[in-house]
């Protein structure tokens, strides 16, 4: 952050907070200089809780959400194989009875 000529905002990230200093004015004589400290509350800290417990739970219901779709997949295919030898078996049973309605016997 630029304030002035080549005036440029400073942040010291340290482990009791944030040091910030800006230079005021053109001289340089002045300058703004906080420290924040950032302690966090209960509520704040349940609310962590509750973020990692939803995000643990969304996990889970993805988990078994793809487990079911998995399942659900396996057992169209099942019953695409027993359609198919249902059909193959009227068929073959229909075949004979064509050939004795026809009038061939």
């Amino acid at each position: 952050m630029y304030f002035g000529k080549n005036r440029i905002q400073q942040l010291n990230d340290t482990t009791k907070g944030v040091y910030i200093s800006i230079p005021l004015g053109t001289s340089d004589t002045y300058r703004f200089v906080s420290h924040f400290i950032f302690n966090p509350t209960t509520a704040t800290q349940r609310m962590t809780l509750l973020v990692v417990i939803s995000g643990v739970a969304v996990v889970a219901v993805a988990l078994i959400l793809s487990v079911l779709l998995l399942q659900l997949g396996r057992q169209i295919n099942r019953l695409h194989l027993q359609e198919k030898r249902v059909r193959s078996i009227i068929h073959n049973l229909k075949s004979p009875l064509a050939y004795i309605y026809a009038g061939y016997l």
